[in-house]
């Protein structure tokens, strides 16, 4: 057989390859990787704040793993808004409230809308969740874009891996595959290469974010200290589970840096009179008994701390079944639509209970910052 005859049959073998394998993966992983991953590579942008890193990206809409996700055109995942509400809520979080994997509909903030005020004319809610933030990032989108919503209230949905730096690895790696060829981001065969160097290079980068070296490099400025008095704060770090995240609640300089982010949200709420309402959500792991009961201890003290008032979600899923709300069984961090359910119901009974009690006096009862009138009824 001649050479040239060589070289077609090889490459006529790897064009039939590549053909099955487009046919055939997209069935395999149930979803179309080239669609996944295109929306995945631009569903952010780089920021043009260092705080914030990146963003969502404005008037972005695409498919992820069979679910489909808008941004808005102020960079909001959720509907475009023509007229404003009398009322505004603010909703910071990361990939949980921006509602990773599930449909706008069934996530937290789009339930407790319904919940609230299904017309959205006076009560709005505003998701300012985006995927892989952490508490440091959410503050300073907050500045960027969730004051201009002039909230009455702002509630941070706090998951405790907000704690570390869980968002950071694969930034990089986006930037280089953004620039291979358009036709070649078009097919689902390199993307099956591309999602194994990302989960490798990510993992790696993040490891090296949260190293302590590097973590006390990068936040030196934006770690506030703790003080040796504080004997019941260290008491609880003391005895966190070595469990992860829990773990990273015994460093101080990572507690440091939640207070000083809590800080910085305190002195915007006075600045700004609005309230403010730390949801902390549970690690979606049960096992013999929950192991992460000292670390919501420790955000719940760091809030009240701050001057922030604190709904602890843990007891409400812990009854329902943490292992029943995952959305995937490999998966400890996101609440499947159970989960959102689950959370937006507690949290609206505890909003309309309380924020918005007609014999609710003065600043109770979110302690020290005011929540302006909202004189009008709730739905049922």
């Amino acid at each position: 057989m001649k050479f040239c005859q060589k070289v077609m049959l090889v490459l006529s073998s790897l064009a039939v390859c590549l053909f099955l394998a487009e046919l055939t993966l997209p069935r395999f992983f149930g979803f179309d990787l080239a669609e996944t991953g295109w929306t995945w590579l631009h569903l952010t942008t780089p920021s043009a704040d260092p705080h914030l890193r990146y963003e969502l990206t404005p008037s972005f809409s695409g498919m992820m793993r069979g679910v489909s996700y808008a941004i808005s055109s102020d960079g909001l995942r959720g509907e475009e808004r023509s007229v404003g509400p009398s009322n505004s809520i603010v909703v910071l979080g990361d990939s949980i409230t921006f509602g990773l994997g599930l449909p706008l509909e069934a996530i937290y903030p789009s339930l407790l809308q319904q919940a609230l005020d299904p017309t959205g004319r006076n009560v709005g809610i505003y998701n300012l969740g985006v995927n892989g933030y952490d508490t440091l990032q959410e503050v300073a989108l907050l500045k960027q874009r969730g004051l201009r919503h002039n909230p009455q209230l702002v509630i941070v949905g706090f998951c405790l891996n907000d704690i570390g730096i869980a968002g950071g690895g694969g930034q990089r790696l986006k930037e280089e595959i953004s620039r291979l060829p358009r036709w070649l981001l078009r097919l689902n065969t390199p993307w099956f290469v591309i999602w194994r160097i990302h989960k490798f290079y990510a993992r790696k980068e993040d490891a090296f974010l949260n190293s302590p070296e590097v973590f006390l490099s990068t936040y030196r400025d934006r770690i506030a200290p703790l003080n040796e008095n504080e004997s019941e704060l260290r008491d609880m770090m003391g005895t966190v589970s070595q469990e992860y995240p829990s773990v990273l609640y015994g460093d101080p300089a990572r507690v440091g840096r939640m207070r000083f982010a809590f800080q910085e949200l305190g002195h915007l709420a006075q600045e700004n009179s609005f309230a403010v309402l730390v949801v902390i959500i549970p690690i979606l792991s049960q096992g013999q008994s929950y192991p992460h009961d000292m670390s919501h201890r420790i955000v719940a003290y760091e809030a009240e701390r701050a001057g922030l008032s604190f709904l602890d979600l843990k007891d409400d899923l812990l009854e329902f079944g943490l292992e029943r709300l995952k959305l995937d069984d490999r998966d400890e961090l996101h609440p499947n639509k159970d989960g959102h359910r689950l959370i937006a119901r507690t949290l609206a009974a505890h909003l309309k209970s309380l924020l918005y009690s007609s014999s609710r006096k003065g600043n109770q009862p979110l302690p020290y910052y005011p929540v302006r009138n909202m004189s009008y009824t709730l739905a049922p």
